[in-house]
């Protein structure tokens, strides 16, 4: 069905074929940080290269980031998994970023936490996979 109002055309359904619009992703955890500190500036950073318009330089950024040593766990590595997994288009490239972050030393309970809550952003079952494998291969402390 087509409706028009005021020149704008809203397409209501689309024929016979039904979709479930019934899956429901779940929220994103948030991080509060306050201004100026070594966090703010991260999370600045990493929102920047959140922006840039070509899905390379993304990864290429954020990937540095992720690769950083004493990258904060309870702020900045939340919110690049986030980031990585609301702004890379290309399963590929969260699938590596979110497992570089895995592999960095100062990975943390609570980004973990992070992951798991959001496993469902990614569209491959061998990609959930290998990241709930790198999660549980990772000492516990």
């Amino acid at each position: 069905m087509i409706i028009s109002l005021s020149g704008c055309v809203v397409a209501i359904g689309n024929g016979s074929k039904h979709e479930k619009h019934d899956r429901h992703e779940p929220p994103r955890p948030v991080v509060y940080v306050p201004a100026g500190t070594q966090d703010s500036v991260a999370i600045a950073e990493i929102d920047a290269a959140a922006s840039l318009g070509v899905e390379g330089a993304r990864m290429e950024a954020l990937g540095r980031v992720a690769s950083r040593p004493d990258l904060s766990p309870a702020t900045t590595q939340v919110h690049l998994v986030n980031t990585a997994l609301s702004r890379l288009d290309l399963e590929s490239n969260r699938l590596g970023l979110i497992l570089t972050l895995i592999a960095n030393p100062a990975f943390d309970g609570v980004t973990a936490e992070a992951i798991y809550r959001q496993i469902d952003r990614f569209a491959l079952e061998s990609s959930k996979q290998q990241v709930i494998g790198a999660l549980q291969s990772r000492p516990r402390h």
